[in-house]
């Protein structure tokens, strides 16, 4: 069924002339327009790290990690003071 659809519209699609050709373009112009919009806005709310890349993360974190102190508890209480200053935590 999907198949006769499928050889039906297309041949619809190439005796088209004219306006109505013009009208099919604009169609799906701006379908494609509303697709890129939607998968734009969709990829921009699940990524909403500054790091484009994971590899930078890593890089980050790591440096971070190793200026660290390497007392467990000296260690604890400067993540926990860097935590409230930005608001993480209360």
């Amino acid at each position: 069924m999907k198949r006769k659809d499928r050889i039906r519209d297309n041949s619809r699609r190439q005796s088209l002339k004219g306006a109505l050709l013009n009208q099919l373009r604009a169609r799906q112009k701006q379908a494609s327009k509303k697709y890129r919009g939607k998968k734009k806005l969709n990829n921009f709310n699940a990524n909403q790290s500054s790091y484009k890349c994971r590899q930078t993360l890593g890089k980050a974190l790591k440096r971070a990690v190793h200026s660290l102190p390497k007392d467990t508890n000296k260690r604890m209480m400067v993540v926990q003071h860097l935590a409230q200053n930005l608001n993480i935590i209360s």
